[in-house]
């Protein structure tokens, strides 16, 4: 008895009709990944701004930490936004080779007597870490990042600054910097302003009072300057891509505790829900 067997052509048919699936099922797979990933990124978000307000109890006063230690302490010479929790890298980055991120020791670093009691040395602390995480470099104290869009690197923010959140540096306590005055204007330097500032920062204007954002906000955020065009001397302001496949759409922690994935315009300092400068001072 003859047996039926595929032609080529029903052959080429199948492999036609699977390949037609396949394109359109990855996109679909695609973003409920990253719905995925934007949930994991919002509970730690959310996570870091509820240990803001446990942190703003203990400590007695309406301040972040800024420095999780002494300037200078260990060598360091190179101070970023992001030792205020996360863990020692074990990433090399060439470019800050004495950055706080590479040598302030995790279990130094104010959060994580509330996010990761007893840890130390290298061991990833997933609180900080956003599966989306695809960019590691984040502009330092009193420089001017590069007006360019940082394109995603090799690394991510987490494995080089052990870190994917950074805290609202603006207004934190820390010891003052020079130059820092005509940077900011009559305000002064942020070490004489920010536990003033966040004092005031109470109901609805803690509500939209940006704490901390994913690292690409923060990159783009650097040069914003209020709608008023008041205290901000850079021509930089630029818009960029978030994390979450969205044009200028970032996953941001407010004062008051809540997180939120939203389009932020980072020209600005300050618009309709949200803003990191404080407007009670213009």
């Amino acid at each position: 008895m003859k047996k039926s067997a595929f032609t080529l052509i029903e052959l080429l048919v199948v492999i036609a009709i699977i390949a037609v699936l396949i394109s359109v099922l990855l996109p679909a797979l695609s973003a409920a990944r990253e719905t995925a990933n934007l949930a994991y990124c919002m509970s730690n978000l959310g996570t870091l701004s509820k240990t803001a307000a446990m942190y703003m109890d203990d400590e007695g006063k309406r301040t972040q930490p800024w420095y999780a230690v002494p300037f200078g302490q260990y060598g360091i010479n190179v101070v970023s936004e992001y030792t205020f929790g996360g863990f020692q890298h074990a990433t090399p980055n060439p470019e800050y080779p004495n950055s706080d991120t590479r040598l302030v020791p995790t279990k130094r670093r104010p959060y994580n007597k509330y996010i990761a009691p007893g840890i130390d040395g290298q061991q990833v602390v997933r609180t900080y870490v956003c599966p989306s995480d695809k960019t590691w470099y984040t502009p330092l104290v009193g420089e001017q990042p590069d007006p360019s869009v940082p394109a995603p690197d090799a690394y991510s923010s987490w494995q080089v600054n052990g870190n994917s959140f950074a805290i609202n540096w603006y207004w934190l306590q820390g010891p003052p910097w020079n130059g820092e005055e005509s940077w900011y204007g009559d305000l002064g330097s942020m070490s004489s302003c920010g536990e003033d500032m966040l004092a005031r920062k109470v109901g609805g204007e803690a509500a939209k009072f940006v704490l901390f954002a994913e690292g690409s906000m923060n990159y783009f955020m650097y040069d914003a300057r209020p709608r008023s065009g008041l205290y901000g001397e850079s021509i930089i302001q630029s818009l960029g891509p978030g994390w979450h496949r969205k044009w200028s759409s970032y996953a941001v922690g407010f004062l008051d505790g809540h997180s939120e994935f939203r389009y932020i315009d980072t020209r600005f300092s300050d618009d309709t829900g949200f803003d990191i400068w404080p407007t009670i001072y213009y």
